[in-house]
């Protein structure tokens, strides 16, 4: 599986949220390019990119340093935030943005959704912000009725076959991945791919996690930050493909 390194934007910084609160803000970098530089040179693959102001404005606000690191790594390059639109679509894949992650256009423009992921196939990957399985969007800003037992099999009509999960509860906490939530998923949708997220804290959250099939990927945030987990010594041990 990828362990997906994640460079959270906020005001041009990089930051990490607790529990995704934006009053609960802790800066890491002034310089998220250098930052993506360093994973990259590290062995990474992918690099998951969040707009975090976008996502809580609607719109794109750190395109530009999107830009930048894009044009500075020369690895893949993921990134969500404020995708609301097909205008803004092609503005990010014209950057070469490899893929983007949509979560709020899900539940607030479904025929438009539906329109991208059939275009865009494989290049546009829904995000699944999970509290208590209930789905939150907008930045998780805003709680929905939707359940991921609404949302999953309405994916896979689509002809979905992966999908991002964030347990919120535990993002950004350094509690350690509650698994409970991926043996859920896993047993009642088995085809479907899964890229994971929201408390990751040690190597043995990630020995626990790769135990899983569906699997394709790890998000990890602040374990990296802090030096709970060390970036090179998950990515050599959990790090195939």
């Amino acid at each position: 599986m990828l362990v997906i390194p994640a460079v959270d934007i906020k005001d041009g910084r990089c930051v990490r949220l607790f529990q995704g609160d934006y009053a609960k803000v802790e800066v890491f970098s002034e310089d998220p390019v250098e930052v993506a530089k360093k994973w990259a040179q590290s062995g990474a693959k992918l690099i998951h990119v969040v707009d975090l102001d976008g996502a809580k404005e609607g719109r794109p606000v750190n395109k530009k340093t999107i830009e930048d690191i894009v044009k500075s790594v020369d690895i893949d390059v993921e990134v969500g935030g404020g995708i609301r639109d097909e205008k803004i679509v092609e503005e990010y894949f014209s950057l070469n943005v490899k893929r983007l992650v949509i979560g709020s256009m899900l539940f607030k423009n479904q025929s438009l959704a539906k329109t991208l992921l059939s275009i865009y196939a494989g290049q546009i990957i829904p995000s699944l912000d999970v509290r208590d399985k209930k789905l939150a969007i907008s930045g998780w800003l805003e709680e929905t009725k939707f359940t991921i037992d609404d949302a999953i099999p309405y994916l896979e009509g689509y002809g979905v076959e992966e999908i991002i999960i964030t347990d919120i509860k535990r993002d950004g906490t350094l509690e350690g991945f509650d698994t409970s939530l991926l043996e859920y998923i896993v047993r009642k949708y088995p085809k479907i791919k899964l890229i994971v997220g929201g408390g990751i804290t040690s190597l043995d959250d990630l020995k626990k996690i790769a135990f899983f099939p569906n699997v394709r990927g790890v998000i990890v945030g602040k374990a990296l930050y802090t030096g709970t987990i060390d970036f090179k010594e998950a990515n050599r041990l959990y790090g195939g493909n």
